[in-house]
């Protein structure tokens, strides 16, 4: 990565999300894809891959979870 966005991804939260999720064995939901060849922005998956944090989608999270949704008429 450039070392302005490792500047930019030092002073982000994202770095507090990912180090939180680490320490307590937690997975880091993102909508954010991998782009290990993007050297400009280090994406939040990246991160993740470079410290063996968990990280999964929005969708795969409602997957996991069994959610379901249940439309019902109104009136």
């Amino acid at each position: 990565f450039t070392p302005a966005a490792l500047s930019q991804f030092m002073a982000s939260t994202d770095l507090w999300l990912i180090a939180y999720a680490l320490a307590h064995g937690l997975t880091v939901v993102t909508r954010e894809r991998s782009e290990p060849e993007r050297k400009n922005k280090v994406k939040i998956p990246d991160a993740c891959l470079g410290v063996g944090a968990e990280y999964i989608s929005p969708f795969d999270l409602l997957t996991r979870e069994g959610a379901v949704f249940i439309l019902s008429p109104t009136g």
